[in-house]
């Protein structure tokens, strides 16, 4: 495949985020920021996040990141960014679950070892999030939020895939 070659393939995992977060403050300031919907904040900061990167079936070098807020149950909720080809801006809108959408832009920077994305929103009334994705020496992903100066961090580490016939369509 394809993500063999781009320097994809080191982040075409599946990746559970991991619980407790590093630093509770930081997470609310970056979320803060970010304008994101107070109901929603303590949602994101204690859920179990799965998140898989892949590359297309359909389209070479296009791929899908796709967020799940577990790994089962009846309150699942399940985002599709993509597909999205590195160095692109998307054309689909990312919808954050408080309803405010953003484009997205890919990016392989360092090499082919940082995964950027940039996301702008549609009206360019929420400031703009950077999140850098980077393999650390334990093989663990850590993705670095930012937005207006303000940082968090979170580690991911490599689980097995969420068997789903909606994602192997993709």
């Amino acid at each position: 495949m394809k993500s063999r070659e781009s320097g994809m393939e080191k982040f075409c995992k599946t990746w559970e985020v991991m619980l407790p977060l590093e630093d509770e403050e930081s997470e609310d300031r970056f979320l803060n920021e970010w304008q994101v919907n107070y109901f929603f904040q303590p949602l994101i900061k204690k859920a179990k996040v799965i998140m898989r990167i892949k590359e297309s079936v359909h389209e070479k070098d296009s791929y899908y990141v796709i967020v799940r807020s577990a790994r089962s149950g009846i309150s699942l909720l399940r985002y599709v960014w993509g597909p999205f080809k590195i160095g692109e801006r998307s054309t689909d809108f990312l919808v954050r679950p408080d309803g405010k959408r953003f484009l997205s832009t890919f990016e392989l920077l360092d090499r082919g070892s940082t995964l950027k994305q940039t996301l702008t929103h549609e009206h360019e009334t929420v400031p703009s999030a950077l999140l850098l994705r980077k393999i650390d020496p334990q093989g663990n992903m850590v993705l670095t939020e930012q937005c207006n100066g303000v940082q968090t961090k979170r580690t991911f580490k490599k689980v097995s895939d969420v068997v789903s016939i909606e994602d192997e369509e993709l």
